[in-house]
């Protein structure tokens, strides 16, 4: 089985569609409603609820910071937890890659927990 990896869809509308009707069959959408720049992205029930600051405003911390809130958010949640193993072997999709990102704490605890 190939192993689940994270993709970065900025820059992709034309190649995978606004709704990612075109990506290939193994990606997955793992971030917030996204609905600007042309794209129409559903939030998955695994998006992070979590913001991180940017030097133009303060929210939730720094990436490291939101990541470490992400993963206890997930952990603590086992209705959230229960929907990792599927995403076993697939892209996991965002906007952040390759920068520090939630899905690559769904990608770690999705090759450990299926």
């Amino acid at each position: 089985m190939t192993a689940t990896r994270v993709v970065n869809v900025r820059g992709r509308l034309h190649q995978y569609g606004p709704r990612l009707e075109h990506a290939p069959e193994d990606l997955v959408y793992v971030g917030r409603r996204w609905t600007m720049g042309g794209w129409d992205l559903p939030r998955h029930p695994l998006y992070n609820p979590f913001a991180y600051d940017t030097p133009a405003k303060r929210r939730d911390g720094t990436r490291a910071e939101v990541m470490a809130k992400y993963r206890a958010y997930l952990l603590e949640r086992p209705e959230l937890l229960d929907l990792v193993p599927s995403l076993r072997g697939k892209a996991l999709a965002c906007w952040c890659a390759p920068e520090l990102c939630h899905a690559e704490v769904l990608a770690e605890l999705a090759e450990t927990l299926a």
